[in-house]
This record gives structure tokens, C-alpha cells and sequence, in this order.
């Protein structure tokens, strides 16, 4: 009985070791598969007239920004972000939910839900009209997370455009911010949602990104608001970055609740938000169980994913040059 017991024992000391040599392969293949992060890599904006005169319009109004022009299509490129906007006047490009049947070039199917760009410079006040009825100086309450200091004295500098699309543009720059060592111009898109904190939860817990910042924008703006994003940084070590900026400029998704707003839909002004070197497959898996729905998959392997609210995410998975760039770094 006794060597019977003793053999069991060695067999399963034998069975967990072997299993800790499997759990350790797998983490090394999820570590090398996790070698290269997801990105926010930019957004389709749909405009009617010339794409190319409003890429030109950003490229001329902020600094270390390039507008790429192409046939039907015009890019505007954030080099330090790696971040584009793509503008584009085809109509065949798709709505959101094919269940739900807009044309969006009729402003009276439009919802306020894509409330415009933003970009985070170094100083606002070159972006100041001769009448100085664009430019606002907000001083905000100390943000929820991290969890700030009430005492805290956080002001910004707002320039409020239009560009020539009519998409509103906000040049913003924190006053008197001692992290003088960020990568500016630093873009954002900003959107309406109906629920924060069920919205923060598909963004960080399907999408992969992290809360940034999460604060009220009272007493300027009867709004609270989530920053996320992809930043490698922690959200504590960026005391003086009001949105939760970095310094790699990295770019970000503001997602803005109107108090006491109603139900909305996504501007369809508005077309996929991309997300770059991803796992579309892990991404749509998860959508579903966060509130948000799985759509189409592409040729390529990239897969639309809805948030909450049905604004569209395209998730591509990691290119070949993606991976190489990486390993070479």
C-alpha cells in the first residue's frame, strides 16, 4: 500500500512538472505573439466636397503635421503619433449598422455623437481670430483618475475651428504644465457616448487600451469624460498632463458624457476608428460579452467590432513589416 501510494505521488510530481514546462512554453509564445503593441493608427472621416483642400487645411494650421493626397482620398499625417486621418467623399463607404439605414449626407439623419478633433500643442495662443471669441482659458476639477488633489489648479488653453469639412478642431495646450518634454502636436478624437463607465469598460477590457484619465469638465462643461488610449505609460506618471498626454505623443480617444443627455447615435461623419498590429480574432471575441457587437471580417483578417454605442473600430492584425520594424528595435 505504502509503495502504491509513493508511485502516485512520483506520478504526479512527473505530471506537474511537465505541465509547468507546457505553461511555460505557452507564456513564452504569448510573450513573442505580445512583442509588438496595438496602435491607434487613425480614423475615416467622411466629407463632401475636395478631401484634399481639408487635408491641406490641417497640414497649414498646426505644426509637424503632412497631408497626403491621393485620388478621391487625402490623408492628414501625424508623424510623431503615427496617426492619420483619412478623408474621404465615396458614398459607397458602408454605415455603421447595416440594420439601420442613414444617408448621411442629410444632415437631419445626423446625431451628435463625433464631436470633433482635437490636437494638444505646446501653446494655443497662435491659433487666437482677430475678434478672440475662439479661444477659452477652462480651469477644471481636479480629475477622479488618478485620483487627483482637490486643491489642484488644472487649466487649459482651448482654441475652438472648424475645418473647411465641418468637423470642429480644438487646438488645446495645458497652462502652466511643468512636463515640458511632450510630443506635440498629439491628436484625439473626440465622441459622445450614453454610458462612461460601460464604455470604459469595452475600451480597456475588449479593445486593449487604458484609462488615461477620467475627469469632470465642470465648471466649464456639464460633461464627464474618459481619456484612452495605448499609451505604454502609467496613468500616475502623468501628473501634468490634464487628458493624460505622454510623451510620445500618443494619440488618444476622449469619450465625452453630456449630462443628461439622451440616446444617441454615431455621427456618421464618422467612419472606422483603426487599430493597428492587433489581434482582430481575441478583439471580436470579446466584443459581444462588453457590450459591444462583432461585424464583418475582411479579406486581410481585419474584423469590425461596434462599441457600445455602434461607433465602428477596424482591428488589423499585425503585418509581417510591423513585426520585423519591432524586432529590429
Amino acid at each position: 500500500l505504502k509503495l502504491e501510494v509513493v508511485n502516485k505521488k512520483a506520478m504526479f510530481l512527473t505530471f506537474q512538472k511537465k505541465a509547468s514546462l507546457c505553461l511555460v512554453a505557452v507564456s513564452s509564445v504569448a510573450v513573442s505573439a505580445l512583442s509588438v503593441s496595438p496602435r491607434l493608427s487613425g480614423a475615416m472621416l467622411r466629407v463632401e466636397g475636395d478631401p484634399s483642400a481639408v487635408a491641406t487645411w490641417y497640414a497649414s494650421s498646426f505644426e509637424d503635421v503632412e497631408a497626403v493626397l491621393d485620388d478621391g482620398c487625402a490623408e492628414v499625417v501625424f508623424p510623431l503619433s503615427d496617426f492619420a486621418l483619412r478623408f474621404s467623399g465615396d458614398e459607397a463607404i458602408k454605415p455603421y449598422d447595416p440594420a439601420v439605414s442613414f444617408d448621411w449626407k442629410d444632415p437631419s439623419t445626423k446625431k451628435l455623437g463625433f464631436l470633433g478633433v482635437g490636437v494638444e500643442v505646446s501653446d494655443a495662443s497662435g491659433f487666437l481670430k482677430d475678434d478672440d471669441e475662439n479661444m477659452a482659458e477652462l480651469e477644471l476639477v481636479a480629475s477622479m483618475i488618478p485620483d487627483e488633489d482637490p486643491a489642484k489648479d488644472t487649466r487649459i488653453q482651448v482654441a475652438e475651428m472648424t475645418d473647411p469639412a465641418g468637423f470642429p478642431v480644438a487646438a488645446i495646450a495645458q497652462r502652466d504644465c511643468r512636463a515640458k518634454n511632450n510630443a506635440y502636436p498629439a491628436p484625439k478624437l473626440v465622441v459622445a457616448i450614453s454610458d462612461l463607465d460601460a464604455s470604459i469598460k469595452f475600451y480597456t477590457n475588449c479593445l486593449g487600451m487604458r484609462l488615461l484619465r477620467k475627469r469632470a469638465l465642470l465648471p466649464e462643461i456639464p460633461a464627464m469624460s474618459g481619456f484612452v488610449g495605448f499609451s505604454q505609460h502609467d496613468p500616475e506618471s502623468l501628473v501634468d498632463s490634464a487628458e493624460g498626454a505622454d510623451e510620445a505623443g500618443t494619440p488618444r480617444i476622449e469619450l465625452r458624457y453630456l449630462y443628461n443627455s439622451k440616446k444617441l447615435f454615431p455621427d456618421l461623419g464618422l467612419g472606422d476608428i483603426i487599430i493597428k498590429d492587433a489581434d482582430p480574432e481575441l478583439v471580436a471575441s470579446l466584443a459581444d460579452a462588453e457590450g459591444g457587437k462583432r461585424g464583418d471580417t475582411l479579406d486581410d483578417g481585419s474584423i469590425r467590432v461596434f462599441d457600445p454605442d455602434g461607433y465602428a473600430f477596424l482591428v488589423c492584425p499585425t503585418t509581417s513589416s510591423s513585426s520585423s520594424s519591432s524586432s529590429s528595435q
